[in-house]
């Protein structure tokens, strides 16, 4: 039989995407990040693959275009990225990923703020605790911000805050899970459990990491 090798268009693609993202037009550099959103979908090599061609540090930029439609689909490209290994996020974080996060969970856009959680949530994943430190408590407001989210947001964005308190109560320090348990977290995802109707594997997951917080806490 004949072999065929996709590998030569994949790298075309990724080559022309990127240089899209240089473009102004808005249906241009929105269609591009869904196309290289759904490129980068399926591992590690994929990723690297994106990032390769500089793309991290221009997404980062275009979560904060004036344009919403723009915002959305760089930061769910985003959130895309970071659900690779922790050295794959570096590139962002260094590109101030960070602090876009953070601006983006009080946009007045619901579909927003829940692709910043999602993106959050894989940041918060790479089980680095300086990176759950520099996202969640390296300030007052960022914590508070996702509690109340949690407590009073749409279903979807919602389920994506119980996802970040329940992986940073995995992955972070005993003195990080305080905190987060001092912040009303705990009594936020209990809410959300309660009320929002969420999938298997979010309970799955916060039972885990209530285990887990036992565990450390004996």
């Amino acid at each position: 039989g004949i072999r065929i090798t996709f590998l030569p268009l994949f790298d075309d693609a990724l080559n022309r995407l990127s240089s899209f993202l240089n473009f102004s037009d808005e249906h241009i550099l929105v269609y591009s990040c869904y196309a290289i959103a759904n490129l980068t979908i399926g591992g590690e090599a994929r990723i690297d693959a994106v990032l390769n061609r500089n793309v991290g540090p221009r997404m980062v930029e275009l979560m904060m275009h004036r344009n919403l439609n723009i915002q959305f689909s760089a930061v769910k490209t985003v959130g895309v990225i970071l659900s690779g290994p922790s050295q794959d996020a570096q590139e962002l974080i260094q590109a101030g990923v960070i602090t876009q996060l953070k601006t983006l969970i009080g946009s007045n856009e619901p579909k927003i703020r829940r692709e910043s959680c999602f993106a959050i949530s894989n940041l918060v994943a790479t089980e680095n605790t300086d990176v759950i430190q520099s996202m969640l408590f390296a300030d007052t407001y960022t914590l508070a911000q996702l509690v109340q989210l949690a407590n009073e947001d749409e279903t979807s964005v919602c389920l994506e805050v119980a996802h970040i308190f329940a992986v940073t109560m995995l992955y972070g320090k005993s003195s990080q899970c305080l905190n987060l348990i001092q912040a009303g977290s705990l009594q936020a995802v209990i809410k959300v459990l309660k009320d929002h109707n969420p999938p298997e594997h979010l309970i799955v997951l916060t039972l885990s990491s209530w285990l887990h917080l036992l565990s450390v806490a004996t």
